[in-house]
This record gives C-alpha cells, sequence and structure tokens, in this order.
C-alpha cells in the first residue's frame, strides 16, 4: 500500500471514530489536533517526531487558529491557518464586592466584550439563561434579607462561573453598660459589663470602653478594647463584653460607657458605624489627708503647745508623740 492510501485511510477511521478535529497530512507525515468539550478540556497536538504537547484549559473553552501548509484531507478547508491558542473571556463582575445594610436594595452588573449566553444563580435574585447571547446581564434584589446569599454569573455549559461577594451588616439592636451599685473606693478594682444584641458581622465588630471626667477639662479617655472572639457565622448575633477598672479620687463624678463599631472596610460607609451606651456615672469614696494647723510651732521650754489636725469629711485620725500622743 502506497503512503497516499494510507494516509486516506487514517482520515477516513479519524471521521468515523466521531473524535473530531482538524486532520491534515504534511510531506506524509500526519498532524491531528482534538478538543474534548468538558470541564476539563484537553487539546492535543501530534507533531511529525511523534512527540505530544498537551494544554490544559481549566474548562475554559479555547479558540484555535492554525497556521500550517495543509496539504491532504482539511475537513474545513484548504487554507493556510495559524495555530495558537487563547483563553475564551469570562463575563466580569462589576462591582465584585459588596457592603449592604441589612434590608437595603442590591445590585450588580456581569457583562462581557463578546456577546454570550448568561445568567445569575442566586437564592435571591435568580435569572435564568438568558434566550440570547447579551453582553451584559444585571443582578437587582430590592432588600437583602439573606445573610448568606451568595449569587453567582454563569455562561452556557458553565465553563464561565463568578461569585459576587456580598457582606450584609446590621448595627446592634441595643448597647448598654451595668456596674457596681452604690459608691465605689479608691484603688478598689471593680467589673463593668457591656450587653451588645444582634449585630452583625460579629468579625467586623469592634468592642471600646471610655471615660470621662466632669471636672475640668472634659477628656474622652480609652479604657480598654475587649478581643471579640471570631465566628463562622454571618448571622446576628449577642455578647457580653467585661471591663475591669480601678477608680482613683480624680474619677469622682465621671461617666463611664462602652460603644460598639462595625470596622466594614473601604467598601462600608464612613465613618464607621457606631453605637454607645448610656453613660454609667460613677461616685468614688476616697481618703482624704487632714490638715495640721499650725503646721510649725516656736515655744519656750517648759510654756504649753497645741495644734488641729481637721479634715473636710469625716474621718478616723490620731496624733503619734513622744508627748502628748493621742
Amino acid at each position: 500500500m502506497n503512503t497516499s492510501a494510507v494516509d486516506n485511510r487514517r482520515l477516513r477511521e479519524r471521521e468515523r471514530g466521531g473524535r473530531g478535529g482538524v486532520v491534515g497530512v504534511f510531506s506524509s507525515k500526519e498532524y491531528y489536533i482534538q478538543i474534548q468539550k468538558s470541564r476539563s478540556a484537553s487539546v492535543f497536538l501530534l507533531n511529525s517526531s511523534n512527540g505530544i504537547t498537551e494544554y490544559f484549559t481549566g474548562g475554559r473553552s479555547l479558540i484555535v487558529r492554525c497556521n500550517m501548509e495543509i496539504v491532504i484531507g482539511l475537513l474545513l478547508s484548504s487554507l493556510s491557518l495559524y495555530c495558537d491558542f487563547t483563553d475564551a473571556e469570562c463575563p466580569v463582575i462589576s462591582p465584585a464586592r459588596l457592603v449592604v445594610k441589612y434590608g437595603d436594595p442590591a445590585s450588580s452588573n456581569c457583562s462581557s466584550d463578546t456577546p454570550v449566553v448568561m445568567g445569575w444563580e442566586a437564592t435571591k435574585g435568580e435569572m435564568g439563561l438568558t434566550d440570547k447571547k447579551v453582553k451584559f446581564l444585571n443582578w437587582r434584589v430590592d432588600s437583602v434579607t439573606d445573610w448568606n446569599n451568595k449569587p453567582k454569573c454563569y455562561t452556557d455549559g458553565g465553563q464561565c462561573l463568578k461569585q459576587l461577594n456580598i457582606t450584609v451588616y446590621k448595627l446592634p439592636d441595643s448597647v448598654s453598660m451595668t456596674g457596681p451599685s452604690g459608691p465605689m473606693v479608691e484603688g478598689k478594682e471593680y467589673k463593668f459589663k457591656c450587653l451588645i444584641q444582634n449585630v452583625a458581622p460579629i468579625n467586623s465588630l469592634n468592642v471600646s470602653f471610655y471615660k470621662t471626667s466632669t471636672t475640668g477639662k472634659k477628656t474622652k479617655t480609652l479604657l480598654d478594647a475587649p478581643d471579640v472572639p471570631r465566628q463562622t457565622t454571618k448571622e446576628p448575633i449577642t455578647g457580653m463584653y467585661t471591663l475591669l477598672w480601678s477608680p482613683s479620687k480624680g474619677d469622682d463624678g465621671a461617666q463611664l460607657w462602652c460603644s460598639a463599631l462595625l470596622g466594614l472596610g473601604e467598601l462600608g460607609p464612613q465613618p464607621p458605624p457606631e453605637m454607645e451606651s448610656e453613660p454609667f456615672k460613677i461616685s468614688v469614696h476616697y481618703a482624704e489627708c487632714p490638715v495640721i494647723s499650725p503646721a510649725r510651732l516656736v515655744v519656750k521650754y517648759g510654756d504649753p503647745a497645741s495644734s488641729n489636725c481637721s479634715s473636710d469629711t469625716p474621718v478616723v485620725m490620731g496624733w503619734e508623740a513622744t508627748k502628748g500622743e493621742m
């Protein structure tokens, strides 16, 4: 059997096998390109030295153009083609990330440079594949009420799948602080508790305790910023956070409060949303040093001497001395 007959028989076997592709013969050597339309599609080139080069497409379709002189057996046409491979572009989501307040509307656009059949997969706002090829498709909901919605834009056949990332936030229902009842004693440690009810997302929550003095220049002082344990849930959570604090004499009449702030990044509202508790006014009892008057005496030997020890508030006091101790 001559070479030409062998080449023709191979060509017919390729066609009957249904594997598809482009078959040609150059200088009595066989060239074959096979494209499998699947999630893990591959392209194989068998060259004249029987070497194999494989290109993995990762589930994306390929645009194939060939530049080789085909002498015999072209299935498509007798052309000169240039052979190179480029990924078909998938649609782009814009914006690709949203930060939305619970109950507010939300939307994003899925667009492609070339018309394709596309759709949106979502628990809210789902849209099936379009009837015809389009360049864009908008996803929209009038009120975001799903904490775990993950809208995805996809194309016909599933080669492209792009997810829209949504962060849903909610300010607390309430923020309140409790502390010791009655006056506190200077230097003694006390416990304060801050209750933050139904806030989300918990991983964006920042808790802080502040103090403001009511005497002199009123200044806001950060007392503590306790760590908030990280959670996997995106739904609202209620938490209790603790401050251990010892007052001083200058804290008498001061006010304490706690704050819940949601740090949602650049895409979130600016300034970051914050809710504070009602102020907790404190009273501090402290030991005031008495005053001696007169504080200095000059006395003739043998004459009597006296001085007074006094305090603005009643305290237990005494005199220590070699003579006249009390």
